[in-house]
């Protein structure tokens, strides 16, 4: 049974591996003719990902949730990639889930990114307008 698991396993990663190389495939077929995808899926910030702020509150962890970008793609050995690009391949970078697109790059420090999102946050909670 054990064995049967694995190879099971295996196959799954490797439909999964081709499902991806399809995905990059077409990705940069669409990027020749001038199709972008939307960019508003894209989290903000120097990483592919955004903290999840409600799941961290419901089920804290000695880690954190995080909520990965809609077009970033990870596989096993440090390869990941990038649908949005059209990138796919070993980038150690990548494997730490920082962008490659470069949309919605952010230069300012995620500290003070995070401060005025939460004073936006209390601002609008009592509709006090700036």
């Amino acid at each position: 049974m054990i064995k049967f698991k694995n190879i099971f396993w295996n196959i799954w990663y490797y439909i999964r591996l081709s499902w991806y190389f399809i995905e990059i495939i077409f990705t940069k077929i669409q990027l020749f003719f001038g199709y972008r995808k939307d960019k508003s899926y894209i989290p903000v910030g120097h990483y592919c990902y955004e903290w999840d702020e409600e799941r961290n509150k419901k089920e804290p962890t000695n880690g954190y949730w995080i909520l990965s970008c809609k077009y970033y793609r990870s596989m096993k050995g440090h390869y990941a990639g990038c649908t949005y690009v059209g990138f796919i391949g070993f980038d150690s970078c990548l494997g730490d889930q920082c962008k490659v697109c470069g949309e919605n790059y952010d230069d300012r420090d995620p500290i003070i990114i995070e401060r005025e999102n939460k004073i936006e946050k209390l601002l609008n909670r009592y509709e006090i307008k700036k």
